[in-house]
């Protein structure tokens, strides 16, 4: 089963993709994260590395194979972040 990955929007925490999670688990093996300074991660702070390195632990450590990142807003920005600073993840 392929997996996805969605990143919040600032201001917000993995709840707002409740319903799009639930949706998607029919067809993906769906995964929500806090980023650094957001839901359960508050009291971390968050700069754009922090994130990244966040966004690169969860990947490696709780999803086998390849994965899609679905970003809104700042969760967008991560992702793109994601894929500029560390590209080999993006291969196959």
């Amino acid at each position: 089963m392929n997996s996805i990955l969605l990143l919040h929007g600032g201001s917000l925490n993995q709840g707002m993709w409740a319903q799009q999670a639930e949706a998607l688990k029919v067809e993906f093996d769906v995964h929500v994260l806090d980023l650094p300074g957001h839901g359960q991660n508050i009291k971390k702070p968050f700069t754009l590395e922090t994130a990244i390195d966040e966004v690169h632990k969860y990947i490696t450590s709780k999803i086998k194979g390849n994965t899609t990142i679905v970003g809104l807003s700042l969760g967008g920005y991560v992702a793109i972040a994601m894929h500029i600073n560390t590209p080999r993840m993006f291969l196959n």
